[in-house]
């Protein structure tokens, strides 16, 4: 899942990089924001967690020109995350996997 939701401060780029990733194959817009495209998906009627569920997770945090600020990837291990302890993007978004 990559996702990226659109909090209220964000800049003018910002919104206009989020206008035009709404318009890539694949992204889907949520209510909140949320912008998100499924990279692999689990069987249809697997799990879903919920706010209290513990999430391993892998991740990739970037600016909208690419510059990584924050990974677990590159250390090779997943970190583990209760939707209901992370942000409102990441908790909705962990709360949609499969």
């Amino acid at each position: 899942l990559v996702a990226h939701r659109v909090p209220a401060e964000t800049t003018d780029e910002g919104k206009s990089w989020l206008k035009r990733n709404a318009q890539r194959e694949g992204v889907i817009s949520t209510e909140s924001g949320l912008q998100y495209k499924v990279v692999s998906e689990g069987p249809p009627d697997g799990p879903v967690p919920g706010p209290k569920s513990i999430c391993t997770v892998r991740y990739r945090g970037s600016l909208i020109d690419g510059t990584l600020i924050e990974s677990n990837m590159k250390r090779g291990n997943p970190t583990r995350y209760l939707p209901s302890k992370v942000m409102p993007g990441w908790s909705e978004a962990l709360q949609m996997m499969k």
